[in-house]
């Protein structure tokens, strides 16, 4: 029932608002694929968490760095509007790196059924944050 229910609103949320122009059909491979993405990283971390979480953490890190380098060092130009930001970034990627710390450690001593199911409410917190400090207003699902 929880598996059914997370795909029902993963459409409803991504099929996109009426009349924006589109069929939302992007939107909704756009949210299988990221559910398909986040799925295979729940249990990959939780399995190399059995062994030890803080280094399943900093392996998974660096595995990301290993990825966004390249990309990094080929938009340079993308980059310059980045300066005014940066603390902000610094800081919302080392509560980023807290929170994957944190699921390693919990899937480590609790079931993973439990932990990945509220692991995966991190948008409603990001939908909240937008519309309290950046006065958006979500759009209603009809």
């Amino acid at each position: 029932l929880g598996i059914a229910s997370a795909l029902a609103g993963s459409i409803l949320a991504a099929r996109g608002a009426k009349g924006g122009g589109g069929s939302g059909e992007a939107g909704v491979a756009f949210a299988a694929g990221a559910a398909l993405a986040t799925g295979i990283f729940f249990v990959l971390m939780d399995r190399a968490s059995d062994a030890d979480p803080y280094w399943a953490s900093l392996l998974m890190r660096a595995s990301f760095g290993a990825w966004l380098l390249p990309i990094l060092f080929t938009t340079r130009s993308a980059l310059k509007t980045v300066g005014p930001h940066l603390p902000g970034l610094i800081a919302l990627g080392a509560v980023d790196c807290l929170a994957s710390v944190a699921f390693a450690v919990a899937t480590s001593i609790g079931l993973l059924s439990i932990v990945a199911v509220f692991s995966s409410l991190y948008p409603v917190v990001t939908v909240i944050l937008s519309v309290v400090i950046l006065h958006e207003r979500p759009d209603r699902v009809s």
